[in-house]
């Protein structure tokens, strides 16, 4: 859906405040994906320097995001500025991939106890896991949080070593599910509101089946969800991303989200405030992990 850009450009636009004295050496990416242009009123903007993605409304959809995101922190960066930024944009993409799937005229299939993409690894950024990790602690009783730190801490032993595959699995349900439903829904990745299945029992067949299952990680073949609202959710996500990177310094390498939470449980607030100083302290949630249908 994406293609990487080689391009290398100048930052043609002045240092960021949250980029001086930056500890991010060991996540530094010479490429750039973003510059900055200047209108005749001095009004400064991002653009992309290459095409991101085949469809151009795609491109202005990640133009649009790094946008946002370049002025809201254009004053320096801030946690809370941080969660207000994520949490906009994360509201406009469930807007924007609704609109796409309503546009679409598909009968969606969607809905309550329907679980079968949330058995997968699932791959975000940290203001993405800073959100859920907020949404967690604002909306779950202290014993109910008690109980996640620890399923937390043994999900995430016990998925170090597998494989993107061998995580797509009935055995694998993600942490946050509750009976059947997402227990975090306002907060959900970027990844998470992209998806839209047309065919309900194909996912559950997809997932549960053996041989099914086999066929689809050999080939990639099979499942009937919606294109375009996965675009969508990718491209306000790399929007972020990339102006988040590129014009701050911030840590934005992929993050497996249950190592991301399990950190956030247990060293939280050094974690969050290194990572707003541009540090890597999220370092031992790496992952590579692929979000699909």
């Amino acid at each position: 859906m994406s293609r990487h850009s080689e391009t290398k450009t100048n930052n043609d636009g002045a240092q960021p405040k949250a980029e001086q004295g930056s500890s991010s050496s060991e996540f530094v990416d010479e490429r750039r994906h973003l510059r900055v242009v200047q209108d005749d009123a001095g009004r400064r903007s991002l653009v992309l320097a290459a095409p991101l993605f085949e469809q151009p409304w795609a491109n202005r959809v990640a133009s649009n995001a790094a946008n946002v995101a370049f002025v809201r922190l254009q004053e320096g960066v801030d946690l809370e500025q941080v969660f207000e930024l994520t949490g906009e944009l994360l509201e406009e993409c469930s807007k924007l991939t609704d609109k796409l799937a309503a546009d679409s005229r598909a009968a969606l299939e969607c809905g309550a106890g329907c679980d079968h993409c949330c058995h997968l690894a699932v791959g975000v950024t940290a203001p993405e896991a800073l959100v859920v990790h907020a949404y967690l602690q604002q909306n779950r009783s202290e014993e109910e949080l008690n109980a996640l730190r620890l399923e937390l801490s043994e999900r995430s032993e016990a998925i170090r070593g597998l494989s993107t595959a061998e995580r797509f699995s009935p055995d694998q349900p993600c942490p946050l599910l509750k009976d059947g439903s997402c227990s975090v829904y306002p907060a959900r990745p970027f990844a998470c509101r992209g998806m839209n299945s047309v065919d309900r029992a194909d996912c559950e067949s997809r997932l549960r089946d053996p041989v099914r299952r086999e066929a689809f990680l050999r080939t990639g073949q099979g499942g009937r969800v919606l294109l375009a609202p996965l675009v969508a959710a990718q491209a306000i996500g790399v929007g972020m991303q990339l102006a988040l990177f590129e014009r701050f310094r911030l840590d934005m390498r992929q993050l497996d989200l249950i190592w991301a939470l399990d950190l956030l449980f247990t060293r939280g607030t050094d974690v969050a405030k290194g990572w707003a100083a541009g540090k890597g302290t999220f370092q031992s949630a790496l992952g590579a992990p692929v979000t699909s249908g």
